[in-house]
């Protein structure tokens, strides 16, 4: 008798199952919200994805016609031309040259977004920064010396487990954006703070101006010609490498960025 008296109703087990109903029904319905709001994220990803791609081709379409025309032009100059005198077969084989590093340079920074977009994995490794960066002085030497500019350095020497190729894109991104920009002098600057390497890269020209510090690592943002794209991949990879990048206070334009070492280094009181 205690049993029954104990028992539900009928009412009450209809009642108990309504709820765990309406719990289930509630459950289900966060999960769809969530499913849904995952769904529009994906969806607005997707077409930024197809905006940037379409703006890079924009870009990259305009930026590859000017060099293109000019190669074409000289080729067919030095072809139509087999007298020229010596002076100006040379004046013509440089500008040639200048106009396919253009165009190298041009194709890098596109193939570079493109392994970005597409998550290719690091490749770490012990890498020589100072090395590295000598390399990359030595790559923007010819333009350096073409614009009249001085390069100044101050390398210590450092070892860091990182992305051999991808830090020498980011040095020469900068460099060049730095050559564009100076007027008569670029510095690099290699050392450390604590368990980083830190790089300087600094020019006298006239700086970034105040409205456009805060855009300047944003993609197709370019202020002096240019796919625009340099400074963005300079960030992108910079955090994909573990550092940090940015633009310093100060005269001219100063851009830094760190690199974590992970991996045991000189002692960086030596310089150059």
């Amino acid at each position: 008798a205690q049993e029954a008296l104990e028992a539900p109703s009928p009412f009450e087990a209809l009642l108990e199952e309504a709820a765990r109903e309406s719990r289930e029904v509630r459950a289900y319905a966060r999960a769809l919200e969530e499913a849904k709001r995952e769904l529009s994220e994906a969806y607005e990803r997707l077409k930024a994805l197809d905006q940037a791609k379409d703006e890079i081709l924009a870009a990259v379409s305009h930026e590859l016609k000017t060099p293109l025309t000019a190669v074409r032009a000289l080729a067919e100059i030095l072809e139509a031309n087999p007298d020229l005198e010596e002076e100006e077969r040379r004046r013509f084989t440089a500008l040639l040259a200048k106009e396919a590093a253009r165009l190298s340079r041009l194709v890098e920074e596109v193939l570079a977004y493109t392994r970005l977009q597409a998550g290719v994995p690091l490749a770490r490794s012990p890498t020589d920064l100072k090395a590295l960066a000598e390399e990359a002085l030595a790559l923007v030497e010819p333009l350096a010396r073409e614009k009249g500019i001085t390069m100044e350095c101050q390398l210590a020497g450092v070892q860091a487990l990182t992305d051999r190729d991808r830090v020498l894109q980011v040095l020469l991104n900068l460099l060049h954006n730095a050559l564009r920009h100076a007027r008569s002098r670029v510095r690099l600057e290699l050392t450390t703070t604590g368990p980083e390497a830190l790089f300087r890269i600094q020019d006298d020209g006239p700086g970034v101006p105040e409205e456009a510090r805060a855009l300047v690592f944003e993609p197709f943002q370019s202020f002096s010609g240019g796919t625009g794209l340099g400074l963005f991949l300079a960030r992108r990879l910079v955090e994909g490498l573990g550092g940090r990048i940015w633009l310093e206070e100060g005269e001219g334009a100063v851009f830094a960025f760190t690199l974590p070492l992970e991996v045991a280094h000189e002692n960086p009181g030596g310089g150059r």
